[in-house]
């Protein structure tokens, strides 16, 4: 009887898969993002050497200064400065609250409601906001002036409060993805129209309530055109943005130094209410975005 004899399976070597070092997959990614933060900051650096610079010169402030000088804060903090910081504070936080609470109300509407050129209203909302400021500031002029408002911070907040297309266009789509059936339930439970928006609707919007506050406050802290053409009843009414420029666009002299020292302080209030609505703007922007 023949003896049998099994063969052993052969196993054919497969090279092990090479692996690119992590550092030269992503590497340029790390470079392009350190490029981009470096051209990002070296103009803020610039302008806060340049406010602990003496001297009015900008251009002559050098990448790290010899000698630290504080007296342009001085100087301003002994001058107007806190008269327009309070009114730059003044305006943007009440046309937030105007706005924010504008917008709602808006949105709301077009989102729940049905009525007679409802889909028609909310595309010519939107193309209004397309056409640039500058088209209408002699009828924004010439309507305050009417309304003898010229020249006065409540003014600049009813201008501000009113341009808020893209912010209810915006908010309809944030509206749009809560669920209707909440609302039916409430209605049929014995609630009004006003109890399901202030009780249901504004909670369950408030990351992208927060985040059009922000935005309000941000676009109207800043914002120069609008307000150089409004607050023309002493330097007493400036903002921080017209106030500063007077600085540098002066009769008689430009002082770049006490500019950069007042840029520098107006970012702190920015600053401290985003740090403190962060979460609530980046789960606003984050459902935002997914609904649009």
């Amino acid at each position: 009887m023949a003896a049998t004899t099994t063969s052993a399976p052969t196993t054919i070597a497969t090279p092990a898969p090479q692996t690119t070092p992590k550092i030269l997959r992503y590497g340029w990614r790390y470079l392009v993002m350190a490029a981009a933060t470096v051209v990002t900051l070296i103009p803020v650096w610039w302008v806060v050497i340049a406010s602990v610079s003496a001297g009015s010169s900008a251009f002559s402030a050098a990448l790290w200064p010899q000698h630290w000088y504080f007296g342009n804060y001085r100087a301003l903090f002994q001058g107007q400065f806190p008269r327009w910081l309070l009114n730059s504070l003044v305006v943007s936080l009440s046309t937030a609250i105007i706005s924010v609470f504008i917008t709602a109300l808006s949105a709301y509407a077009f989102s729940r409601m049905k009525f007679f050129g409802r889909r028609f209203g909310i595309i010519v909302i939107f193309i209004i906001q397309m056409f640039p400021a500058s088209m209408y500031l002699v009828a924004i002029y010439s309507l305050l002036i009417k309304i003898h408002l010229e020249g006065t911070l409540a003014g600049l907040v009813l201008v501000y409060s009113g341009a808020q297309a893209f912010n209810i266009w915006l908010m309809r789509s944030y509206i749009n993805s809560i669920p209707k059936e909440l609302d039916e339930a409430a209605l049929v439970d014995g609630a009004t129209r006003w109890q399901v928006f202030w009780r249901m609707i504004v909670p369950l919007s408030r990351p992208m309530l927060v985040t059009l506050f922000i935005w309000s406050v941000m676009t109207s802290f800043n914002e120069y055109m609008i307000a150089s053409l409004v607050l023309q009843g002493g330097p007493e009414t400036f903002t921080v943005a017209v106030g500063l420029r007077s600085l540098i666009y002066n009769q008689f002299a430009t002082n770049w130094t006490l500019f950069a020292a007042g840029a520098v302080i107006a970012t702190f209030p920015l600053m401290i209410i985003y740090l403190a609505l962060q979460r609530q703007l980046i789960s606003g922007m984050t459902r935002g975005a997914v609904n649009l």
